[in-house]
């Protein structure tokens, strides 16, 4: 999850976790290379059963999915399916000098959370 890099509140143990992730995404690349790569893959919002269940049982659905894209740069909830071919390109031959690192496909959530107000006007 994005959250490895960037936080919001109530969520510690849940972005303590993703960050712990990283550190053993880099220790994984450093014990088992070069015969395994490790990469992490840290998503933004992206469209879940369990997103769509939060959406749906807030007070105001429309208004928590609306702001759950504006957070996001390209203003837009991303799809399992495009976080799927992000990983399936990491896998790849074309992605066979990644290890240790973090990709992020969050959309622009973590370089400007809430968005850009440009963008909004």
């Amino acid at each position: 999850s994005v959250q490895a890099f960037v936080s919001q509140d109530q969520v510690a143990a849940y972005a303590t976790s993703k960050t712990a992730l990283l550190g053993l995404t880099r220790t994984i690349a450093i014990d088992y290379a070069p015969q395994i790569r490790c990469v992490a893959v840290c998503p933004g919002t992206i469209d879940t059963p369990m997103l769509q269940h939060a959406i749906l049982e807030s007070p105001d659905p429309a208004a928590v999915l609306q702001e759950c894209k504006d957070m996001h740069l390209l203003k837009k909830i991303g799809s399992a399916k495009e976080v799927a071919a992000f990983i399936v390109f990491l896998a790849g031959e074309n992605a066979s000098f990644a290890t240790g690192q973090a990709y992020r496909i969050d959309g622009g959530l973590g370089i400007a959370i809430g968005g850009s107000k440009q963008k909004d006007q």
